[in-house]
């Protein structure tokens, strides 16, 4: 894993984007190395030493990485920001403006997992050492956060896992339209494992079709590609060539397939978990028609019900979205949608969204 972040120096209007290899350095969450930016030598860590005068960024193998001018002012703020969805949560650990971790664990959705569980995959990450255990603010963006009940579900899951001052809960979507838009209006749709989209004003989500979870709705998401190809697959409906493929890639038949569905832990994981097959084997017509199909449906349901409010970009974010971005780009196209950014995750965003807020 790698800690990405650009530093600011004062005195000079000079960024610089830098790349550490774990393990982290313990000055930014350990006390005993806060006198580590001071100007003189005071510790030598795992990571990086600096040095007076020179202010060298040097990795354990003493590879000079940067040369810093100046040396880099450091006020701890200790912010955790997540955004999660049904198969992975991405964290962003904001020890400073300048200096952001980031790690990933489990996915969380309170539709499928206890309170219980959710802490649990939390705990685990905190004794990891992948998340501190003590930290002033965490921002939670995740899947299945439906209703207030949801909500405090995964509230009370962080509040059982961490010593935090603050904590706010928020549907995923509203992540994505944080991430993308800002403080811009427009229209935010999520293709990741599941879907779903809305109309943001630039402050909050005014309009939103439901989404409907896996079994009635997610059109377009990775669990509707992989439930479309399953179908296929089980009815003999699948090219032989690509039908060869498939079998030489998982061997799996009816009732390994209706078992996952009916008592799988996470069936729109399972679903989903198809869509790398469907995008290395894109090149089949058969393949492009079910992609294209799933999109046209999801913009006909999830995206089109929003142009009476006005001509806004539409934004995409997610793996489906940003890994089949040609075939979606065309659907736009023909819908005639003026698009906006296409990402594959909103963290970065969200990080951003938040440093501003400070």
């Amino acid at each position: 894993m790698k800690l990405a972040g650009i530093i600011s120096f004062p005195n000079t209007s000079e960024d610089k984007e830098v790349f550490l290899e774990e393990p982290f350095c313990n000055c930014f969450s350990n006390p005993r190395g806060n006198a580590c930016y001071e100007n003189r030598l005071v510790n030598r860590c795992l990571t990086h030493t600096i040095f007076k005068n020179k202010y060298e960024l040097i990795d354990k193998k003493s590879k000079l990485l940067s040369n810093l001018p100046h040396s880099p002012k450091i006020q701890l703020l200790m912010i955790l920001i997540a955004d999660s969805g049904a198969t992975k949560t991405d964290w962003r650990i904001v020890y400073d403006k300048d200096h952001i971790k980031q790690t990933s664990t489990e996915g969380i959705n309170p539709h499928y997992q206890t309170s219980a569980q959710v802490t649990n995959i939390m705990t685990e990450a905190i004794h990891l050492d992948k998340l501190p255990e003590k930290v002033k603010y965490i921002y939670f963006y995740g899947a299945g956060i439906t209703s207030g009940a949801k909500i405090k579900e995964i509230e009370s899951a962080i509040l059982q896992s961490f010593q935090v001052e603050k904590v706010e809960v928020n549907t995923d979507i509203l992540g994505v339209a944080r991430s993308l838009c800002g403080s811009q209006p427009g229209i935010v749709a999520m293709l990741g494992t599941g879907s779903a989209s809305c109309l943001y004003d630039g402050k909050k989500i005014t309009h939103q079709v439901p989404s409907l979870g896996y079994i009635l709705g997610d059109e377009g998401s990775g669990a509707h590609l992989g439930k479309k190809l399953l179908a296929n697959y089980l009815r003999g409906f699948m090219p032989k060539d690509l039908e060869k493929k498939f079998n030489k890639m998982y061997q799996i038949d009816k009732e390994y397939v209706l078992n996952e569905l009916n008592k799988g832990k996470v069936p729109s994981r399972f679903l989903g978990s198809f869509s790398e097959f469907i995008h290395s084997n894109i090149h089949f017509p058969f393949m492009h028609k079910l992609v294209s199909e799933s999109f046209r449906e999801f913009i006909e349901y999830y995206v089109v019900p929003y142009a009476e409010f006005g001509n806004y970009k539409v934004n995409f974010c997610g793996s489906i979205a940003f890994y089949f971005s040609n075939v979606l780009s065309r659907e736009c196209s023909d819908f005639k949608l003026p698009l906006g950014k296409i990402v594959k995750s909103p963290i970065a965003g969200l990080t951003l969204y938040h440093l501003q807020l400070i």
